[in-house]
């Protein structure tokens, strides 16, 4: 557990640091799925700790980012944290890239940045909640306990499996790179996830059924930057075919021209029901259906998250 180590070594010290530690998130399966962000902050760090350095060796070159690199994991944290602690307390910025195995699985945890609120992580794991009463795909959550804000939000990773004791990597694809677009401008409506969906999946019912469920979710639960780098497609070896991905990155959420990333039926602002149900007939399902899930939907949401929508 390289983060939780790492940070709650130094929340105990009880002091002021001039210095910076900053998570990083790193792609799962696609070297052009990093923000601009991401890419800044491992340019200007003094210091980058990997838990796999040969793997982040490959990150880095791609983006030509030759900083400082060291290897820390949970075998050897135990030596190297007080080196880290006193760089930062130097002043120095330390980038810290977390992603950890737990009880054998590969795990991604994070860890709020300075501006977040305390309470997101607790907030992504009750969203990851009522999204899997909604009937939507998502991968194992859980919510880590801190003493110093509700929990740290974690997932197991989709994107890796074990295979005779070995770690296989899945081969996915974002919308974003099979599209060609640029994530940070709203450029896709749902609509053309739909199509998306029914032409990678071989118009698979489960996956375009849960890609209506995730829209109808979105919306509902005012998850507005639902760019498309969130949504997700693996390559299924042994059927030789994409699946749709487990559904990620759903919290409340704003952009900042107040509307959702992706459009419903052309309508960014304040799309509702009839938007989401001609998005789901175009798509071949039928109307009634389409009316049913997005109430049954509208309904869980404001039970379950109603204290986050007010």
């Amino acid at each position: 557990m390289i983060s939780f180590y790492i940070c709650h070594h130094i929340t105990e010290l009880g002091v002021f640091f001039m210095g910076k530690l900053y998570v990083v998130p790193t792609p799962v399966g696609n070297l052009e799925d990093m923000t601009f962000r991401a890419i800044r902050v491992l340019k200007e760090a003094d210091l980058i700790l990997a838990e796999d350095t040969r793997t982040s060796g490959i990150l880095l070159k791609h983006y030509e980012i030759k900083n400082a690199m060291q290897s820390h994991h949970k075998f050897n944290e135990h030596k190297t944290v007080e080196g880290v602690v006193n760089r930062i307390k130097a002043g120095e910025t330390v980038a810290l890239k977390i992603m950890t195995e737990i009880d054998g699985e590969n795990w991604i945890i994070k860890f709020p940045a300075h501006v977040d609120k305390k309470d997101v992580g607790k907030m992504e794991y009750d969203y990851s909640l009522c999204a899997k009463a909604c009937g939507i795909v998502m991968s194992e959550t859980r919510l880590f306990s801190s003493d110093i804000c509700p929990g740290y939000f974690g997932t197991k990773r989709f994107d890796r499996r074990i295979e005779k004791n070995e770690i296989k990597r899945a081969h996915m694809l974002t919308a974003a790179a099979l599209l060609e677009l640029d994530f940070n401008q709203p450029s896709l409506d749902y609509h053309e996830l739909m199509k998306l969906t029914k032409i990678l999946t071989r118009d698979c019912t489960e996956d375009v059924e849960n890609m209506y469920r995730r829209m109808c979710f979105n919306v509902f639960a005012h998850n507005r930057d639902d760019h498309s780098k969130n949504f997700t497609y693996i390559y299924n070896e042994k059927d030789d075919m994409w699946r749709l991905s487990p559904a990620y990155y759903l919290t409340y959420s704003n952009t900042y021209y107040g509307e959702h990333t992706t459009t419903v039926d052309g309508n960014g602002k304040n799309p509702g029901k009839k938007e989401l149900v001609a998005v789901g007939v175009q798509a071949g399902m039928k109307k009634t259906y389409c009316e049913r899930v997005a109430e049954e939907i509208r309904l869980c949401v404001n039970e379950k998250l109603e204290h986050y929508l007010k």
